[in-house]
């Protein structure tokens, strides 16, 4: 069970890398589009507001500016963030073989049980026919987590993280 939860939570870790990567990159392009418009239109701005001072007899030193590059604010996918990701991912994991582990427990129990009980009982022989199912059974009991689900843990242990930072279908 121990190398089905290492290969689920490789493959969480692995889908929240490939989202919060394609993430940082629809980010990066729209801060770089965002950075392309002020270049075009800050020069244009600057002329504007000197006309504006220039017309209205206002000093240089107490002349009104407005610089639109430091107004991008674009939110990022920070370190802290993805490993709080990741730590929820593993946490949900660890839950879910718990709970799979305890299945299995009782079955095995009834199964002793049986033996105990005077012998095989047809139940208990399709149960031994079928061990090599067990792996896929232990599977079929296991989450698969993503990024939506760990998001979704985090803002719940985290209320002061920015809501912004949510998809619109979460907030």
């Amino acid at each position: 069970m121990a190398a089905i939860k290492a290969e689920l939570v490789a493959d969480a870790e692995a889908k929240l890398v490939m989202e919060l990567d394609a993430e940082d990159e629809m980010i990066k392009e729209a801060g770089k589009i965002a950075r392309e418009a002020i270049a075009k239109y800050q020069p244009l701005i600057d002329e504007v507001i000197t006309e504006a001072n220039d017309k209205l007899g206002i000093p240089k030193k107490l002349r009104q500016t407005l610089n639109l590059s430091a107004c991008i604010s674009m939110p990022r996918t920070n370190t802290s963030r993805r490993a709080e990701l990741r730590r929820l991912a593993a946490r949900r994991l660890d839950a879910a073989e718990k709970r799979v582990s305890a299945q299995i427990d009782v079955q095995v129990l009834k199964i002793e049980t049986d033996l105990l009980a005077g012998g095989l009982s047809d139940e208990a022989l399709q149960y031994l026919t079928g061990m090599e199912n067990a792996q896929m059974a232990v599977r079929s009991q296991m989450p698969n987590v993503t990024k939506a689900d760990v998001e979704a843990d985090y803002y719940r242990e985290n209320p002061w993280a920015r809501r912004e930072d949510r998809d619109d279908d979460d907030a």
